[in-house]
């Protein structure tokens, strides 16, 4: 393992409703600045003391709903190695996109999930142009435009066809995944990091060992108890491990 990664959830706040989304609520309270920080404080110690590189992914919800976002990114930055956005596109402004190319972070990724009609309908009437907007938006500002396609039966024909979409307005990346339906675990997966190299963090602390996988919540984080102590000591942890 040459690095860890953590998925930090900082709202449950998102104007877009995926039909496909795991997220069961979309209220609740926001991920303190304060609490984010103990967070990410303790992400970089741990990864330096044993020589791995520490990655964040600041997401939601829409991160960009959080009312201290860039305070977030900007904490992110200055303690990990790799910080990536995980957001929607209606939310980046030029404003923003400035504030995140000036703070440096290594990506932002934004979702297409099939040609315009496809994507709409999983969606909102025009979420597919404001995809394409965004990606060209976060290019222009010399941030790097990431897409992630949710393979699902209703897409997957179309996944050559999004791919080249995305990369013609300048998308630097393009991955994809396979949908893990509503209340299912994605243990066993492909690629699957379940209890290895990976986390995931709620906006109310709640930590779980994969963000897909509603079987995997570990506790909530504090301090003595936290990324650390789940990772090494938590039987779930221990179990997902042993079944590699």
């Amino acid at each position: 393992m040459d690095r860890f990664y953590l998925q930090m959830h900082i709202t449950n706040k998102c104007g877009n409703c995926c039909k496909h989304c795991y997220q069961d609520t979309y209220k609740g309270d926001d991920m303190l600045i304060s609490q984010a920080t103990a967070v990410l404080q303790e992400l970089s110690s741990i990864c330096k003391e044993v020589d791995i590189e520490s990655h964040v992914a600041i997401t939601g919800g829409d991160p960009l709903l959080h009312k201290e976002f860039i305070e977030i990114v900007y904490t992110a930055r200055q303690l990990c190695d790799k910080v990536i956005i995980l957001g929607n596109p209606e939310n980046i402004t030029p404003k923003i996109a400035k504030r995140l190319c000036m703070i440096g972070i290594d990506g932002y990724q934004l979702s297409l999930d099939g040609t315009r009609k496809t994507h709409d309908d999983n969606r909102y009437d025009g979420s597919f142009q404001n995809t394409i907007k965004a990606i060209e938006l976060l290019k222009l500002n010399l941030i790097k435009p990431i897409i992630n396609m949710t393979i699902m039966d209703g897409n997957r024909h179309q996944v050559e066809e999004v791919e080249e979409i995305a990369l013609k307005h300048g998308a630097k990346v393009f991955g994809k995944d396979e949908c893990v339906p509503h209340g299912e675990d994605c243990e066993g997966k492909e690629g699957c990091s379940l209890g290895y190299s990976a986390m995931a963090i709620l906006p109310d602390m709640t930590l779980m060992a994969c963000r897909k996988s509603p079987s995997s919540i570990l506790g909530k984080w504090k301090h003595g108890q936290g990324l650390e102590y789940h990772f090494v000591n938590n039987p779930k942890m221990i179990d997902y491990r042993e079944r590699r």
